[in-house]
């Protein structure tokens, strides 16, 4: 017969208080992976550009006659069947910085695969820095589905003082996309 000292005593306890602990099953539901659903959310950069108050210098009378530039890009993102399939919410972030001394007019447009337009977006560039969030819900989603394209149309608007070649100041624009996915294992 083993007698327990007191020394060893506290060992022994921990011991077979971890086997009791480590030897006790719990019933697992595997119907529960037939209703696995998952929700990733995707963040995706979509425009940048970098505007020199010099290029618009060269413009001549700027200070009246309106200067504009355009560029659309493709978004690959969208041709994807997934998408169409688990899209359920997104939202657009714009982010302008603006050191011109001049306000610009933003127009943001989503266009399909037939560059049919399917929803703008107009920002007035007034300050320094200007943000604008866009969200798309259940309602509007499918504008987001069916987006192939995104363009920008940049309008500097009549004004003082006229740039010319030598003039500083820059305008940024840094834009994203949230995405929020909903994966349904079914």
């Amino acid at each position: 017969m083993l007698l327990l000292t007191k020394k060893y005593s506290p060992y022994f306890l921990f011991i077979l208080s971890s086997f009791f602990m480590l030897s006790c099953v719990k019933d697992v539901d595997f119907d529960q992976a037939e209703t696995l659903k998952i929700e990733p959310v995707v963040d995706v950069s979509l425009l940048y550009f970098d505007l020199q108050a010099s290029q618009v210098g060269f413009i001549p009378n700027n200070d009246v006659n309106p200067y504009s530039v355009q560029d659309t890009t493709k978004l690959e993102i969208f041709s994807k069947p997934f998408l169409e399939e688990n899209l359920k919410e997104a939202t657009f972030d714009f982010e302008f910085l603006n050191s011109i001394p001049r306000i610009f007019n933003a127009k943001i447009v989503l266009y399909d695969n037939a560059y049919n337009e399917l929803d703008e977006i107009e920002i007035l560039v007034n300050m320094p820095k200007v943000t604008t969030t866009v969200p798309y819900n259940d309602s509007e989603i499918q504008k987001i589905k069916n987006m192939a394209y995104m363009g920008i149309e940049l309008m500097l608007m009549p004004g003082t003082p006229m740039l010319d070649p030598n003039s500083s100041g820059e305008l940024l624009l840094k834009s994203s996309g949230t995405f929020f996915m909903s994966i349904d294992a079914d």
